[in-house]
């Protein structure tokens, strides 16, 4: 093996699982969506959903890359599973339950 190809083998073994881009979700479908869920479309809903969505795209972009690909991939399902446009929202929901509960492994326990 040349000197360049054990470098590439060496770089990809010392890191960690290659994580996903941050997925490219349809804010606006997912809050025309939500905002037409009822009797008629609700504009101050709609305008709402998208502030949120925005706030969960700015939040989860900057925590993005340091989250493990498994726990990526299991909250880009979470989100695209609240609704098929996916959710910026839900999906900055997931990954903070997400380093918050492996943070407090073994804590979390049952009691009767």
């Amino acid at each position: 093996m040349n000197s360049a190809k054990l470098a590439l083998v060496a770089i990809l073994a010392s890191s960690p699982c290659l994580a996903m881009e941050l997925p490219r979700y349809d804010p606006e479908k997912t809050c025309e969506a939500t905002a037409s869920s009822g009797a008629g479309r609700s504009r101050a809903m709609y305008r709402d959903c998208i502030k949120w969505e925005q706030e969960g795209y700015d939040a989860v972009k900057k925590s993005w890359g340091g989250l493990e690909e498994p726990v990526q991939r299991h909250c880009d399902e979470q989100a695209k599973f609240v609704t098929p446009a996916g959710s910026y929202r839900q999906l900055q929901y997931c990954a903070s339950a997400e380093t918050e509960a492996a943070k407090k492994a073994g804590e979390t326990k049952f009691k009767f």
